[in-house]
């Protein structure tokens, strides 16, 4: 045997290692290889033992297909020689030689359509295994060389299919779907454009099993368990990582279908830290795919503005991910920011950015998030709104309770404005000539810029209202910290400056 005779070159040149030997050999591997350092030689016995016990198996269930009492010896053997790979993972600098010099990747694919469930998810668990992050952490490329050749041999086909064939209510194919997720996880972390190809139809299953239906679909029961939580953690990573799958997602309502999942956190908070981490992943999956013009109109239709209103009306922890929702729906929507003012979200809004609206166990990072996020709703809905009649309702807060809201709005301006002043000493301090002028901006934006903007943006069309009593306002306010309408004026010009032919189109009026 060519192969047994190149593994064991390193021994003993002159005495290869006869096949059979190491075949007989195979069956100490499995029980010794997790105690020992493992080797070419180790990994040959481990990948002999399983294509021989494979082979068994498949004959043994054909020849006795009507009497499984008879093949149940050899199915035994061949779970035992697949749980035996799991030490693979602890060498991952045997991966090229586990791909080149054995047929291991795709038997262990082939496993996955086994009768035997139980044999199908310890292959699962292998595969696992060896994509893991913490196997392949210091190994990135042959990392890269096993997730090729498990594409090559169609397991994303194969690894979807079995997904839906697994019996969730039996623990251990429960854990076998959580292991087939990791798998997807895995592989995209070794080749991230590997995440649009997953939602493609593939090979194997076509218009059978899709990985986004049934990723779906997976959010619909009410109980969050491992499996729900890590369902909505593999669509988040989808979405982010693909404008293509945002589409997809979208296409597929699945928005709608994540919107679903959200509802019943309108009247409670989530109970565990799993089902909070689930929850956070769906209010990201909304506002990645909000990322897009198209899905803003399909977030308004499936009344994704009216369920994040009642969020923030009732108080709860889910409000700061709520407003990040309607902050991304209402940039550049003018349906979204209608609808958010027809369906009595001004007051619940500006309650907010008060600090009137107060969440138990709110931590200051959310406090200010919350301001920012405010901020630039109320600057889309004074830039986007069409209709005079609604843009005057949204002005005329600004008017109500002697102005109080000018004094807020102008209050967040000269503290963030303080941040950047700030910021943008501590880099002339740092002199780094490897800052490029997009580095400082970015720099400038982490330290509030965007939110002086916003504000700027929202004094800039509330003077365009030509209200006497809001002009006034502002000018004191300025007047009292000795500005001008000129630094806001600076303001803008940078900030229309930085921005390309569509952000124009957004300034207010001629400011």
């Amino acid at each position: 045997d060519a192969g047994a005779g190149e593994a064991a070159a390193p021994l003993q040149a002159s005495k290869p290692l006869d096949a059979q030997q190491l075949l007989r050999e195979a069956e100490e591997a499995a029980g010794d290889a997790s105690t020992e350092m493992l080797d070419v030689r180790g990994l040959k016995r481990l990948t002999l033992a399983l294509e021989r016990k494979y082979n068994a198996n498949l004959e043994a269930r054909m020849k006795y297909a009507e009497a499984p009492d008879k093949f149940m010896e050899s199915e035994a053997d061949l779970d035992e020689a697949v749980k035996a790979m799991l030490v693979v993972a602890s060498a991952p600098d045997l991966y090229p030689e586990l791909v080149t010099s054995t047929s291991a990747v795709p038997t262990l694919l082939a496993l996955l359509n086994h009768e035997n469930s139980d044999i199908a998810a310890d292959a699962v668990e292998a595969l696992s295994e060896l994509t893991d992050g913490d196997a392949v952490e210091d190994a990135e490329d042959e990392a890269t060389v096993l997730v090729e050749s498990l594409l090559d041999n169609d397991a994303l086909s194969l690894l979807v299919h079995r997904l839906g064939a697994f019996n969730e209510k039996v623990p251990e194919e429960a854990s076998a779907v959580y292991n087939v997720l990791s798998i997807i996880e895995n592989i995209i972390e070794v080749k991230p454009e590997v995440a649009e190809l997953v939602l493609e139809k593939t090979k194997a299953c076509t218009n059978l099993y899709l990985l986004l239906k049934w990723l779906l679909s997976r959010l619909r029961p009410r109980e969050v368990d491992s499996n729900k939580q890590y369902t909505s953690e593999i669509l988040a990573i989808l979405v982010q990582q693909s404008d293509a799958n945002k589409r997809k997602i979208s296409a597929s309502n699945g928005i709608d279908a994540v919107l679903q999942a959200i509802a019943p956190y309108r009247n409670r908070d989530p109970e565990t830290t799993e089902e909070e981490e689930f929850v956070e992943n769906l209010f990201n999956i909304v506002a990645s795919c909000l990322l897009l013009p198209e899905n803003k109109a399909v977030f308004v239709e499936a009344e994704g503005v009216e369920l994040m209103l009642l969020i923030l009306k009732s108080k709860r922890a889910t409000r700061t991910s709520a407003l990040k929702c309607l902050d991304f729906a209402t940039t550049r929507c003018p349906p979204a920011c209608d609808r958010m003012v027809d369906q009595q979200g001004l007051k619940t809004l500006f309650a907010i950015f008060m600090g009137k609206l107060r969440v138990k166990k709110k931590d200051e990072s959310g406090t200010s998030e919350e301001e920012e996020r405010t901020i630039s709703i109320i600057s889309s809905l004074l830039q986007n709104i069409a209709k005079q009649t609604r843009r005057d309702r949204v002005a005329a807060k600004f008017v109500e309770n002697e102005f109080e809201k000018c004094d807020r709005l102008m209050e967040i301006y000269f503290r963030y404005e303080a941040r950047v002043i700030a910021e943008e000493a501590r880099l002339a301090e740092v002199a780094d000539d490897d800052l490029d002028e997009e580095d400082i901006l970015l720099a400038r934006m982490d330290g509030g810029l965007y939110t002086v903007q916003q504000c700027a943006l929202v004094v800039g069309a509330l003077w365009l209202v030509e209200d006497t009593g809001i002009r006034k306002r502002i000018l004191k306010l300025l007047h009292q910290k000795g500005r001008t309408l000129a630094s806001l004026r600076s303001v803008l010009l940078e900030y229309r400056a930085n921005l390309g032919d569509d952000g124009e189109r957004r300034q207010p009026g001629g400011v």
